[in-house]
């Protein structure tokens, strides 16, 4: 009896086992192999036929990863950028995701420049974002430098005035700018400045 061209068939290969090495003719595994016959007649072992059929299953695969991939510039990657901080819980690393700067050199540098060395190390330990953008953009090679450049950001930089003491002969000459009838006062009960 003749079976039909797809029906499933299995073929038993021996397998010999070369850790038993005596003298005694030892019995042999079988292994066997699921195989099928797909169009045309061909066999297929494991589900995979020949190698056109793979090749235009990586064709149609890396086709799909373009025609789904996004335009090469900041505001795509601000996008992805964006909805990844929407999915955390963690405050801190909200903040640091936040306070950074992107940018996109040459066709495949993407450039993040943060505040501080702390929201630099925050972001390398973020590997689904770095995954994620890479995920987007498939058909680059895309390299992503992570930079802490305070210069950047002058909003953050605090230009800390060091506050000079003030005497107290200081301090008497600023009160009676802002009140000149405190020196009637000094005048009057004859007050003295403590050195």
């Amino acid at each position: 009896m003749e079976t039909p061209p797809n029906a499933n068939e299995t073929t038993i290969i021996p397998i010999s086992n070369p850790e038993k090495t005596s003298e005694a003719k030892q019995p042999i595994e079988k292994v066997s192999i699921n195989t099928t016959k797909g169009p045309a007649g061909r066999k297929k072992v494991g589900g995979l036929s020949n190698i056109d059929d793979l090749l235009a299953n990586v064709q149609k695969e890396e086709q799909y990863r373009k025609d789904n991939s996004l335009d090469w510039n900041v505001n795509s990657i601000s996008k992805i950028w964006r909805s990844y901080m929407d999915t955390l819980d963690t405050q801190s690393t909200i903040i640091a995701l936040g306070s950074t700067k992107l940018s996109v050199v040459g066709e495949t540098i993407i450039k993040i420049v943060t505040p501080n060395k702390l929201n630099t190390e925050t972001i390398k330990k973020e590997m689904a974002l770095i995954e994620r953008i890479r995920n987007s953009f498939p058909d680059r090679d895309l390299e992503i430098e992570i930079l802490d450049d305070l210069s950047q950001f002058p909003e953050l930089a605090t230009t800390e005035k060091v506050k000079k003491v003030k005497t107290n002969e200081e301090k008497l000459e600023i009160l009676v700018e802002k009140n000149p009838s405190i020196s009637d006062f000094i005048k009057r009960f004859d007050l003295k400045v403590d050195k």
